[in-house]
């Protein structure tokens, strides 16, 4: 019986990291395929590739084109048509702002290779930066995130003493998550220490795309470090 217990908490251990690796990498990809981090991703192609338009001109020529038609296009990236009632509203603060929401909500809806041509590779990773793809990711997450809770209610009961409970869940935790948060730092020192020359603005872009989807992995360390810590106590008291 012992030595079952024992192959069980093994087992459910093993697939308990495995689960957690899926959870949180269709945790990051959700972030990452989310509306607001693709309508991020667009606002910074936009910004690199037509940092020398006059957008004040632009707007200006729109608003007097309005004054005998009811709607002007826009070609950045795509042909973007407003009305004229809406240009109206616009200004020069704004406009850059209205255009780059205009673009990424249609991407977003319709995938950007019904607008260029892709081949299959390519096809299958920018579909994933749509809403279709962002929900099937939700889909896997949901999957992984049912998993993860299983095999730790199988960890804890094939575990004897609440000590040893809190304290083998907790590690699992912090042996998943720890590598993942190693291997962002490392990325990160190495592009600065070889001082990798980046497109400007790219640095921050990165930063807030990351800042979102590394949120759980770092709760869940600071979660199995909390059970750990909790665990050897309750060890040290019995």
């Amino acid at each position: 019986m012992l030595i079952l217990k024992g192959v069980i908490k093994s087992l459910a251990g093993f697939l308990l990291n495995l689960s957690l690796i899926a959870l949180l990498l269709t945790y990051f990809l959700t972030s990452l395929t989310s509306y607001e981090s693709f309508k991020q991703i667009i606002g910074f192609v936009i910004a690199q590739q037509y940092k020398n338009i006059d957008v004040a001109s632009m707007l200006q020529q729109a608003k007097t084109y309005c004054q005998i038609n009811q709607s002007f296009e826009f070609s950045l990236m795509e042909n973007v048509t407003i009305r004229c009632d809406e240009i109206n509203y616009l200004s020069e603060e704004n406009v850059t702002y209205y255009i780059i929401d205009k673009i990424s909500q249609n991407l977003y809806e319709n995938g950007a290779c019904n607008i260029v041509e892709c081949d299959n590779t390519q096809k299958q990773i920018l579909d994933l930066f749509t809403k279709e793809g962002n929900q099937k990711i939700k889909k896997y997450f949901s999957y992984s995130l049912l998993a993860t809770v299983f095999f730790a209610l199988i960890l804890i009961l094939a575990t004897e003493g609440l000590g040893n409970k809190l304290k083998t869940l907790g590690i699992v935790l912090i042996s998943a998550t720890l590598p993942i948060l190693a291997i962002n730092f490392f990325v990160d020192y190495l592009v600065r220490a070889i001082g990798l020359s980046l497109p400007q603005g790219s640095e921050e872009l990165i930063n807030i795309l990351l800042a979102d989807s590394l949120k759980l992995p770092f709760y869940l360390l600071i979660l199995g470090i909390i059970l750990v810590i909790i665990g050897f106590a309750l060890k040290r008291k019995s």
